[in-house]
């Protein structure tokens, strides 16, 4: 994690710059490669079970099988929740609005003037984005071009850019 965070932070003025002139923050490649070693995990364990004779053991009750599904659950969620956090989640800003998509590719919208305030989240590592209409974005603190983020917040906002700014990462 410290890893990706110093990429993060050396990636923080590298923003992809649309045709039409609107930036776009992303994700570095190391969420997609979690979310493939994960489903490994995942189909090793499944692959483990069925060598164990999990479909075929006689004397276990149904019980006996709650804890390894539970976990084998937890595993595939996040497998599908890393994985389409990579390639789906992004935030795309220019001098009006800012659009962020979260994993699943649903998008929020919130106009530079509708921004009412901002925090950050250290446990979950993201900042939260409030609008005047309880509207609400949340982003990710590891995308490349924060730095460029915060310029254009600090043109808009800069009483709320320091909420963003002065927590740590970690």
């Amino acid at each position: 994690m410290g890893w990706l965070v110093n990429v993060a932070r050396a990636k923080g003025s590298s923003t992809l710059v649309l045709e039409n002139g609107d930036r776009v923050l992303k994700n570095h490649i190391a969420f997609a490669v979690l979310g493939y070693l994960i489903g490994l995990v995942f189909l090793f364990f499944i692959g483990l079970g069925f060598y164990f004779g999990w479909d075929s053991a006689p004397d276990k009750t149904w019980t006996s099988y709650i804890f390894p599904v539970l976990m084998l659950l937890a595993l595939l969620y996040g497998f599908i929740y890393i994985t389409f956090y990579y390639y789906n989640h992004r935030v795309i800003y220019n001098s009006e609005t800012i659009t962020a998509y979260d994993a699943w590719g649903r998008a929020k919208t919130i106009r530079w003037t509708d921004l009412k305030d901002a925090d950050v989240n250290v446990f979950m590592q993201e900042i939260r984005l409030y609008s005047k209409q309880d509207g609400r974005i949340v982003m990710g603190r590891y995308l490349y071009g924060l730095d460029d983020f915060s310029q254009e917040f600090a043109t808009h906002h800069p009483y709320l850019v320091q909420r963003i700014l002065d927590k740590p990462l970690y």
